[in-house]
């Protein structure tokens, strides 16, 4: 008993597709892929031609096979057209060089208080946003983002804290009264 259209199916394009995902599995086999990373790449493109078998159009599980391209061109890159696994993406290197430039941007806001407070919040707060959302897209934590962030967050703090200090300060020396007068001398004489 299955329940997959690719292997109920009878059809020309089904027996094509099942072939496919064969030559596929074998293919893999033969590049030294984990065991992991060839199921979870054969049941994506699995999905895939399920769909184009679904779809009911003649052509279109072999637009699929076509957009994917040869096996061998799969199995060699460990990846699929497009975009692979997240497995298969996770192995992939990540450049340090976007956390570097949020730090070094938390670090100009924090240390832009003192010079140019008003250019120092706005790029605070965009390094807030930017640090954040790389955190949440990546998935994963990254020593030199979370720093960025958590600076980022510290600049924006002593802004504020600074901003306060100065109103304060601002109002304390406004003129309440003009408060008691000295007598005027005169000369006796």
């Amino acid at each position: 008993m299955s329940n997959s259209i690719l292997e109920d199916s009878r059809s020309g394009e089904a027996r094509l597709a099942r072939a496919y995902l064969s030559d596929l599995e074998q293919a893999l086999k033969g590049a030294g892929v984990t065991t992991r990373e060839a199921q979870d790449t054969v049941s994506a493109i699995r999905e895939r031609l399920e769909e184009a078998l679904m779809t009911g159009d003649s052509g279109e599980v072999g637009r699929t096979l076509d957009a994917l391209g040869p096996v061998e061109a799969i199995a060699a890159a460990g990846e699929l057209p497009g975009g692979g696994s997240a497995e298969i993406q996770a192995r992939q290197p990540r450049s340090d060089g976007p956390d570097i430039a949020l730090l070094l941007c938390s670090v100009a806001a924090l240390v832009g208080l003192i010079v140019v407070p008003f250019v120092a919040i706005p790029l605070g707060v965009a390094t807030l946003i930017l640090s954040a959302l790389r955190l949440k897209r990546d998935g994963r934590r990254s020593g030199l983002t979370v720093t960025a962030l958590g600076l980022s967050i510290l600049a924006l703090v002593a802004g504020a804290i600074l901003a306060a200090s100065l109103l304060s300060v601002s109002s304390n020396t406004a003129p309440t009264s003009p408060g008691p007068q000295p007598a005027s001398i005169t000369e006796v004489g």
